[in-house]
């Protein structure tokens, strides 16, 4: 008995419609969606309105409808005979095809659940609704049927869509589009199929106006990348993989290109890019269709086949941050567009990435490749412009030679620098005016080196030596001189009785000569004195006494000279030999003569005359006398002092004399102390413990900063260490005062054995001291 076979049908819930629409993720790409229709149709604009106050988005367009087998294509879910990518054309237009999944229909149910279509096509208007709701309760969707009312033929065109919007997506799409960068991003969603001066820009064949209670919005066609902050901007940027040439452009100008391969048939890309170096506030100047919405970044936009792309990873702007910081172009904005009608285009339901395929990874790394190479060029061009002209030039100085043809001085510029081509020179006198785009700098030209002829030096002395004698050729030096100067400075004639330093100088086109003309004047003879202690009954010579300076700063050299001895007795002066009989001071009159100019010096010269065995013991001989020196070194004191200080060793080493040894050891005291202060242009006062204090006080800073060796400012500084208390200070001057102002004991000279520190110290400041006096 044959098989008993059944017709069972397969049954569709009407629930399936709600699932199907989750495909749609968010109320904006379903907006997107809706738009696209219109695109489709060929409507050469679409006008979306929403109305808060009624509760209801419109979306109108003006393409070319439907009509009843439309309608019936609408109505069957997930089928489409569409082909994304393809090229279709309608009355000239031509537009490439963006539905493709038979979802369009479901759109509308992400904004509100009853829907109102009104459409024509034909010369026949239909209309008809729609209830969400009624349609996903239904058990067999496919036994539903709905209804279409034909209205007739009338001026009706397009078709128009009307959506009760809840509250929740009336809520979420004003908050959406009242931003601006979400607004521009939904009304310049389309951009041309084709360039326009080759240029990417919006579709002018399809206008997006928007309506949000009241305020109007429309595609902005003023939105031109050379527009965007033209101050800040670098250049652009624009690649073809029909030509597979990277070009960048400046001023319109094609300032750089570098071939960039492209091999595939399934896809096509131009680029139309545009950099910057922003200043504050710049980024503010560009649209912010340019801003990603992720981190508020500039970004170019991507397009795919002519519709916005919502992704920003795609081309990333900071791709070069991890790799090369250096290389980093990450201030660019513009319009890149990918073109595929190959099926394995596929994106997520967001329409934010990529769907994986062959397809989708090979753009995604030729995207990647040419991202790093224009980062990497165009940092290395942006870097010129900015830096322009620090590190453009090998050198920055020009000979006079070179510019003879401005077009050889691009050899002056470094080898990799890419913008050599468009650095314009021109001479501007003594300068080199070097230009690039906006800006410029000067160079100095080195002029032309001329031979240099030194016809000497020439001294001579104002009123002695005739000077047209000893340079014969001066007065016709004088006239052909181009400069004259003196001490430098130049002046507009030559005077010889003038004293200083002259020069004349005649520069011709291939010399420059130059004679120096040194002009003094005879000053009046000079007599110092070398020594002004010296010892009895021993002979001198003058010479080992004085030093004699002729008017011309010669020593011993054309004078004659006398010698007046005051009439003193004990002076014995005979063939240039002197010797003293008697002991203190003995002066001696000197008169010398300059025997060509007979200028005349004459001077009073006092000696300090002392016993053969006197002396200033120094430290290895110190323990038989009362006053040091600390350091060895030959003394440069006052010759009253230096007696003095011998007078009190002298008699200080006797048997017969105490307590006057003492009482001169306070006047001493007060004698060095005063004459510190005065070499160290120090101000005293009446008191000499304030006056010693200072001197103590001074004294490290005098020991650091002399010439003394290291070992000698131990020395000093050692002394200075033990006494510099305020109550050393003190107690010297006490016991010192007590020596002679009287008191309940007297001082003798074992008690001063015992206050010998302070002299030796003070001696040795005073010793430094006169060395920066004779400074």
């Amino acid at each position: 008995m044959p098989n008993k076979v059944e017709q069972v049908p397969i049954t569709v819930a009407g629930n399936i419609l709600s699932e199907l629409s989750e495909k749609i993720p968010n109320n904006i790409i379903a907006l997107n969606e809706l738009i696209k229709n219109a695109y489709d149709a060929f409507s050469p604009s679409v006008d979306i309105i929403l109305d808060s106050e009624s509760k209801k988005l419109t979306i109108r367009d003006y393409g070319i409808g439907m009509d009843t087998e439309g309608i019936k294509k609408l109505f069957h879910i997930s089928s489409s005979d569409k082909q994304y990518g393809e090229i279709i054309s309608y009355n000239g237009t031509i537009r490439l095809t963006q539905g493709s999944k038979g979802l369009g229909f479901l759109s509308v149910f992400k904004f509100g659940k009853k829907v109102y279509w009104k459409t024509s096509r034909n010369n026949q208007i239909s209309d008809f609704a729609v209830d969400f709701d009624s349609l996903i309760s239904e058990y067999n969707i496919t036994d539903k049927c709905l209804d279409v009312t034909l209205v007739g033929s009338g001026d009706f065109v397009g078709t128009l869509i009307q959506i009760e919007v809840d509250d929740y997506n009336l809520e979420a799409l004003k908050e959406y589009l009242t931003k601006d960068v979400n607004r521009n991003k939904v009304l310049n969603s389309f951009i041309d199929n084709e360039k326009n001066d080759g240029k990417i820009s919006a579709d002018r064949n399809f206008i997006i106006n928007l309506n949000i209670d009241g305020e109007v919005y429309s595609t902005d066609y003023s939105i031109q990348l050379e527009n965007q902050n033209s101050s800040d901007q670098l250049f652009e940027i624009n690649y073809s993989s029909n030509e597979c040439l990277l070009v960048f452009k400046k001023n319109g100008e094609d300032i750089y290109s570098e071939k960039f391969s492209f091999d595939s048939d399934r896809y096509s890309v131009e680029m139309n890019l545009a950099a910057f170096y922003l200043v504050p506030n710049g980024k503010s100047k560009i649209n912010s269709l340019f801003y990603n919405p992720n981190n508020n970044n500039l970004t170019p936009l991507v397009y795919i086949n002519n519709n916005l792309f919502n992704n920003y990873l795609l081309f990333d702007t900071e791709l070069m941050v991890t790799k090369k910081y250096s290389d980093v172009l990450k201030q660019l904005i513009g319009y890149i567009s990918i073109k595929s009608s190959d099926s394995a285009i596929q994106f997520n339901s967001d329409r934010t990435q990529f769907s994986q395929s062959k397809l989708t990874d090979d753009i995604a790394k030729f995207i990647e490749r040419i991202n790093e190479k224009i980062q990497r060029i165009g940092s290395s061009l942006k870097n010129e412009l900015r830096d322009f002209p620090r590190k453009t030039f090998i050198q920055n100085r020009i000979s006079l030679e070179e510019t003879s043809d401005l077009s050889n001085l691009k050899k002056n510029i470094r080898p990799d620098f890419k913008l050599k081509d468009f650095i314009i020179f021109e001479k501007q006198g003594d300068k080199l005016k070097c230009t690039l785009f906006d800006k410029e700098i000067l160079l100095d030209i080195i002029p032309k080196t001329k031979e240099t002829i030194n016809l000497g030096v020439v001294e001579s002395w104002i009123d002695i030596d005739d000077l047209d004698k000893k340079i014969p050729n001066l007065k016709e030096l004088i006239q052909v001189a181009t400069d004259i100067y003196f001490n430098e400075e130049k002046v507009r004639e030559f005077n010889k009785l003038q004293e200083g330093e002259w020069i004349i100088r005649q520069e011709t086109d291939t010399t420059v000569s130059s004679l120096k003309i040194i002009l003094r004047k005879p000053a009046q003879p000079k007599i110092s004195q070398r020594e002004n202690i010296l010892k009895k009954g021993i002979d001198y010579k003058v010479d080992d006494l004085f030093t004699f300076i002729n008017s011309f700063g010669e020593e011993d050299k054309g004078l004659s000279f006398e010698i007046d001895t005051k009439s003193n007795p004990t002076i014995n002066f005979n063939k240039g030999i002197i010797n003293f009989g008697r002991l203190n001071e003995n002066t001696i009159s000197i008169i010398i003569t300059d025997k060509k100019t007979e200028l005349i010096h004459e001077a009073d010269f006092t000696f300090r005359v002392v016993e053969d065995n006197f002396y200033i013991a120094q430290p290895e001989s110190s323990k038989s006398n009362l006053v040091n020196m600390p350091i060895n070194k030959e003394v440069n004191f006052r010759s009253d002092v230096v007696s003095f200080i011998g007078e009190i060793n002298r008699i200080f080493s006797t048997e017969d004399y105490s307590f006057v040894a003492v009482a001169a050891y306070r006047t001493l005291i007060e004698i060095v102390v005063n004459d510190i202060l005065d070499n160290s242009k120090i101000a005293k006062t009446e008191s000499l413990l304030q006056n010693y204090r200072k001197v103590i006080e001074e004294g490290k800073g005098l020991i650091d900063s002399s010439e003394l060796d290291d070992a000698d400012k131990r020395v000093l500084n050692s002394l200075r260490s033990t006494i510099s208390s305020r109550d050393e200070s003190k107690s010297f001057l006490e016991f010192l005062n007590l020596s002679t102002h009287g008191g309940t004991r007297i001082i003798t000279k074992v008690d001063v054995m015992k206050k010998t520190q302070e002299i030796k110290l003070l001696l040795g400041l005073l010793y430094i001291s006169g060395l920066e006096k004779e400074k």
